[in-house]
């Protein structure tokens, strides 16, 4: 997966020590407090850890140098995918356990108990990503209310093509970390690569949620539905109406609100809502200078503050507010 020699994110490190407690102490702020146990000879650690925090996913590198027994419970608020890139780990849930390493990879839930058995030799590469986060990318992708949590299959393949644009992209995010120009280094590049991993991990990795994420491709939308498309795209700051997109595209509002249903799955202005939602989310993600909830709703054409506020948190699982304090 990386060059031999090679410690991924190795310009953001967290932890290098020998001393099992610092180790425990360290990594347990970073990921969770765990039970710690030597399995082998061992009284002391070898430790490495580096993270790359981007909003809310990091990806971090860790090995502990030990044959251990590490206990943490379940995770919680977040999700987990382990890589080992070094060596191999067994991993016991409830109801199966794991041995991970090579193409094979595991993603542990945030309620579901889980133990991991390290080796002295493991090296592994994971993601951390918050159940929130998750969850609201999810409705974002899918424009449906989540009904039960998102969860995943526990084993990831890394031979397939969905695991190896896993593993690309997580390449490309350790070359990224080293460059001073990256995308690493700004906001919005940030939640770019956030939402990426994210969106890689809803499409590609099998689970409750797969069916509605990928949904079956439908035949190419009819030349007045693109039309209408592109006439919303080029007035997103007016305040359009029905007939005059209808006009625009040349058919009746009827034959309109038919074609977006079927082939949108929204009617005409229920999806130009949308895109205007989405402009308004980028803005307020951005943190343009200056920008408040009452700004950047008026800037997109909603008006009425409560109801932008409604139709925000309808779509993207948070409110506006929340959305601008996090950037």
């Amino acid at each position: 997966m990386f060059p031999q020699g090679h410690l991924p994110f190795e310009s953001r490190p967290v932890l290098a020590t020998r001393d099992p407690g610092e180790a425990r102490e360290l990594i347990g702020r970073q990921l969770k407090s765990h039970a710690l146990r030597f399995t082998g000879g061992q009284r002391e650690v070898d430790s490495r850890m580096n993270q790359i925090a981007l909003g809310d996913v990091s990806i971090f590198y860790l090995r502990y140098g030990a044959d251990v027994l590490i206990d943490p419970g379940p995770f919680g608020t977040f999700y987990i995918v382990h890589i080992n890139i070094g060596g191999a780990c067994d991993i016991a849930f409830e109801d199966r356990a794991l041995s991970v390493g090579g193409s094979r990879a595991a993603i542990c839930l945030p309620d579901r108990p889980a133990r991991f058995r390290w080796r002295e030799d493991s090296e592994v590469l994971g993601i951390k990503i918050a159940k929130t986060a998750l969850e609201n990318h999810y409705q974002e992708l899918t424009g449906l209310p989540l009904q039960r949590q998102i969860d995943f299959d526990a084993e990831l393949d890394l031979s397939t093509p969905a695991g190896q644009r896993l593993v690309s992209l997580l390449r490309y995010i350790d070359a990224d970390a080293l460059s001073p120009a990256g995308l690493c280094t700004t906001p919005a590049g940030i939640g770019q690569l956030s939402r990426l991993v994210m969106t890689t991990l809803l499409i590609g990795q099998s689970g409750s949620h797969h069916a509605l994420v990928n949904p079956p491709v439908s035949p190419a939308a009819p030349h007045y539905v693109r039309r209408a498309e592109a006439y919303m795209h080029a007035n997103l700051q007016r305040a359009l109406t029905l007939d005059e997109i209808a006009a625009h595209a040349g058919v009746s509002g009827r034959s309109l609100t038919n074609g977006f249903r079927d082939f949108r799955g929204a009617s005409p202005m229920a999806y130009f809502s949308n895109l205007r939602l989405e402009r308004a989310r980028d803005d307020l993600m951005q943190r343009a200078s200056g920008a408040t909830v009452t700004s950047v709703a008026n800037h997109w054409g909603f008006h009425h503050l409560s109801s932008f506020a409604s139709l925000y948190r309808r779509r993207f699982g948070a409110s506006p507010a929340e959305t601008l304090r996090r950037g």
